[in-house]
């Protein structure tokens, strides 16, 4: 999940020392103007943007990336930003608007996954199945993606079914946003009436020795409450999460 932190000022000196494990990015606020933030990446880029809105109505508005756009450089843009706000104009709907049909597939991965992160449950899994497609469409503008085009890609990871039903899940999310968005007038997803492909069962049972192995190593864990969490999910078969969330009044020691 992607983290927000909020703290020193963001010179141009500490931006380049910023780095991140994180592969859906972790956000850095800036202490001074309310919603200028800068996102690095595990890849090393480092974006500026600007958050306003409520909560309800959550808009973001991308500055460029840094060292293109300097600290100094993105804090007037900020301001200038702002300054349109509170004129009753919305810049980002604005600008939005004036590129309507030429934003780039890439681009708009970008800007979805950025004004998605907070209702997204892996940001990171979304950003690896769009990543997918960002290989073979990222230059082209997004209106150009045609069903064809996705259908092509479908078909081309058929040999692991699991990766191309949550890439056309994922691409799916991706492009009815951006209908909503009126960047381009249908979702080629939909349009391309892809079949799911057919994903077999993952099921494997442990044989004698495995079990034995197992027990084995249970026994010798120094923390007595794994070691009963582990042993009573072999007991049990149990979700993994209903053991950890059980209580006393959930068990039956009587039977």
């Amino acid at each position: 999940m992607n983290e927000e932190r909020k703290g020193r000022k963001l010179t141009s000196r500490y931006v380049s020392t910023l780095k991140t494990t994180n592969a859906s990015g972790e956000r850095f606020y800036d202490p001074e103007i309310r919603g200028l933030f800068l996102t690095v990446y595990s890849s090393g880029r480092r974006s500026r943007g600007l958050r306003y809105g409520t909560r309800a109505r959550r808009r973001w508005f991308k500055l460029g990336d840094y060292p293109s756009v300097l600290p100094e450089d993105a804090r007037k843009a900020a301001q200038a930003a702002l300054a349109e706000l509170a004129n009753g104009k919305d810049p980002a709907m604005d600008r939005r608007a004036a590129r309507a049909g030429t934003m780039t597939f890439s681009t708009w991965c970008d800007e979805y996954i950025e004004e998605r992160r907070r209702d997204l449950k892996r940001p990171d899994a979304v950003a690896y199945y769009l990543n997918k497609a960002r290989a073979r469409w990222g230059l082209r503008d997004v209106a150009d993606v045609k069903p064809m085009d996705v259908r092509a890609l479908f078909n081309a990871h058929k040999a692991t079914p699991v990766l191309a039903n949550r890439l056309r899940a994922t691409l799916s999310a991706c492009f009815n946003a951006a209908v909503r968005r009126k960047l381009i007038p249908s979702n080629p997803v939909t349009e391309a009436a892809l079949v799911k492909h057919r994903e077999t069962a993952r099921s494997r049972v442990l044989s004698e020795e495995e079990l034995g192995r197992l027990w084995l190593a249970i026994t010798e864990e120094s923390d007595e409450h794994a070691r009963a969490a582990f042993r009573l999910l072999l007991e049990t078969g149990a979700r993994v999460g209903e053991v950890l969330a059980a209580k006393w009044a959930d068990l039956d020691l009587a039977g």
